[in-house]
C-alpha cells in the first residue's frame, strides 16, 4: 500500500478487543478474504459485522464483496492505494496465477505499468474495477507453470518465466501489444529449453509453435535460446500459415517461410527497438 496523500479524516474510534483481533490478522495478511479470517471468528455473520465496524472506523477498506484490505496504523489518516497484486491473487478461490502483462511487471521486465491487472482463472468471470484499476480475468483450464514469489514481504502466485513468455506470445493484446511484449520479454535473461517444450506440449497448439519459433528465433541472443529448442519447435511447424499477432494491416503483411508466420512488413524495425 502506498499513501496517495495525507488528507486528514475524522479521528478513528477505538477498536474493541474482538475487532483488534480481526484487525491484527488483517494487517498481517494485508489483503484477505472473509474465509481467511474465520480462524479469528468462526461465525460468518459475526465476522461480517466486525469487519463492517472496522471499515466504518477507518481501519480497513472493503475492496469487493468478501475481500478486505487493512489500513496499517501509520496510514490511518491517509487515503490509501491498495496493492493491486495482493488484491489480484485474492479475488477468487479459482485463481491460478497472476499472468500476462502483470506477470511481466512482477518479474521486473515490463516496460510499462498498466492500470490493468491480469489474472488467470479456471472459470469465466466479468472484469472488476477498484481504485482506477481494472482486474481482468483470463480463462485458463491448464493450470500449469506458476511459482510463488515474494512481493513486498507477501507471497504471491505468478506464472513463471517460460509460461509468461508463451502466454504473451499467444495473446499479445493482454501484454500491451506486440512491441510492448517484445521489449518486455527480451528482458528475461534466459529461457529454459525443457520447460518451454513441456509447456508447448501442454498447450498443444500448432499456431503457438509457429509464433513461438519465430519470436524465440528473433530473440535468441537476448534469451540465450538453445539451438536444440528451435530445432524441436521447427519439427512441429506445418504447411499452414498463421498471423504473428492478428493485427497485420492489409497490404503490409509478408510471409516468414522458416516459421510460416505472416508478419507486419516493418517487424524487423519494430524488433530493433528491443
Amino acid at each position: 500500500m502506498m499513501p496517495k496523500n495525507n488528507q486528514q479524516k475524522d479521528k478513528k474510534s477505538n477498536l474493541t478487543p474482538t475487532e483488534q483481533a480481526v484487525y491484527f490478522e488483517l494487517v498481517r495478511r494485508r489483503v484477505a478474504r472473509t474465509s481467511d479470517l474465520k480462524e479469528v471468528i468462526s461465525d460468518r455473520s459475526k465476522l461480517n459485522t466486525v469487519l463492517s465496524s472496522i471499515c466504518s472506523k477507518g481501519y480497513a477498506l472493503r475492496v469487493f464483496r468478501g475481500l478486505y484490505a487493512a489500513v496499517p496504523p501509520e496510514f490511518l489518516d491517509m487515503d490509501l492505494e491498495v496493492d493491486r497484486y495482493l488484491v489480484a491473487q485474492s479475488l477468487h478461490t479459482g485463481v491460478h496465477a497472476i499472468s500476462h502483462h502483470t506477470a511481466l511487471e512482477l518479474h521486473g521486465v515490463a516496460q510499462s505499468t498498466f492500470n490493468e491487472v491480469f489474472v488467470s482463472i479456471d472459470r469465466s468471470r466479468h472484469d472488476l474495477h477498484y481504485q482506477d484499476v481494472r482486474y481482468r480475468f483470463v480463462y485458463d483450464d491448464k493450470g500449469f507453470g506458476a511459482r510463488d514469489i515474494m512481493h513486498d514481504g507477501i507471497k504471491v502466485r505468478v506464472t513463471d518465466r517460460e509460461r509468461t513468455i508463451l502466454d504473451c506470445i499467444r495473446r499479445p493484446k493482454y501484454c500491451g501489444g506486440l512491441e510492448e511484449m517484445l521489449k518486455s520479454v527480451a528482458g528475461f535473461v534466459k529461457i529454459d529449453t525443457n520447460k518451454t517444450l513441456e509447456y508447448l506440449g501442454q498447450f498443444d497448439e500448432t499456431s503457438l509453435y509457429h509464433r513461438a519459433g519465430y519470436i524465440l528465433d528473433k530473440l535468441r541472443d537476448e534469451l540465450e535460446v538453445d539451438t536444440d529448442l528451435l530445432l524441436e519447435i521447427k519439427g512441429h511447424v506445418g504447411d499452414r500459415c498463421y498471423y504473428l499477432d492478428g493485427v497485420v494491416k492489409k497490404g503490409r503483411g509478408r510471409l516468414d517461410k522458416r516459421w510460416n508466420v505472416i508478419v507486419d512488413g516493418n517487424i524487423e524495425e519494430r524488433m530493433r527497438v528491443v
